[in-house]
């Protein structure tokens, strides 16, 4: 009969700990006592709990994968079929101003789900572990001088000007595929939410050996709840730009993982109205 039990960790002759279970037994005539090692079943156990966790997540990506895909990704070719339908029956009928705008609308709807597919396919890789990190040195100010370049024709159309403000000696230890895709979704996001006439700025500083880049505009801001919910791949949040502009928030959990990976962190400051 077993009158004592106790679970213990002991730190064995080469220092190793040892998670170990200790049972006194009562045989008739007097006390036996023995010792279970336990390692092995709480590190199965530690296993397990880990797998849980991971299939979770896994199973949080795949449902948020397959929703974009049904109704993030549908939704934007509703203009272009409408508009480009429109522009096929009536095209001998239409003013040039109202082909212009019809042509507008195509350009934004098209623009929108190249961005939203583009951001789906990397994030898509990413959870697939088909990204491999190429730790380099970078120019920082032509890395970010090529994706503003990139931007600059959607930037231009809505009047919101772009300016890099970093040193040209600027450098920094990243991988240069994971950084451009921070980059050019800060950017872009600068950019949807700001108005007609304004500027988004790109700068940049030291702080104790790391870079700090920080992309800021004047637009419309976000209120406490929407900031802290940001970069959460658990409550993503998204809400139209200025010009109407969709999105699904998935840009910034996708810049929030590859900052990451390179060993960096990110993090917003905004107010309701003053930009972000």
């Amino acid at each position: 009969r077993v009158i004592r039990e106790a679970e213990n960790t002991l730190l064995t002759a080469n220092k190793m700990e040892v998670n170990v279970s200790v049972s006194v037994v009562f045989n008739g005539a007097g006390f036996d006592g023995f010792v279970v090692d336990n390692t092995q079943r709480n590190n199965l156990h530690n296993e397990l709990k880990r797998k849980n966790i991971e299939l979770d997540h896994l199973n949080q990506t795949k449902d948020r994968f397959f929703s974009i895909i049904s109704h993030d990704l549908r939704t934007p070719f509703s203009p272009i079929l409408g508009f480009s339908e429109i522009l096929t029956d009536e095209l001998d009928s239409l003013s040039k101003e109202e082909i212009r705008e019809y042509a507008l609308n195509i350009f934004k709807s098209a623009k929108n789900t190249y961005d939203l597919l583009d951001n789906l396919l990397i994030w898509a890789n990413s959870h697939s572990g088909d990204i491999v990190l190429k730790m380099e040195m970078l120019n920082l100010k032509q890395l970010i001088d090529n994706e503003i370049s990139i931007a600059a024709v959607t930037a231009g159309r809505k009047g919101v000007l772009i300016e890099n403000k970093v040193d040209f000696e600027s450098c920094v230890v990243a991988d240069k595929n994971t950084l451009k895709t921070v980059v050019r979704n800060l950017i872009s996001n600068a950019v949807k939410y700001s108005n007609s006439g304004e500027v988004v700025v790109v700068k940049s500083s030291i702080n104790q050996g790391n870079m700090v880049v920080s992309v800021s505009d004047n637009g419309i801001g976000m209120d406490s709840d929407t900031l802290n919910a940001l970069f959460s791949r658990r409550d993503v949040v998204s809400r139209p730009g200025t010009s109407k502009e969709a999105g699904t928030g998935l840009g910034l959990v996708l810049c929030k993982e590859f900052v990451e990976l390179n060993n960096g962190s990110i993090w917003a400051e905004s107010r309701e109205g003053t930009g972000s």
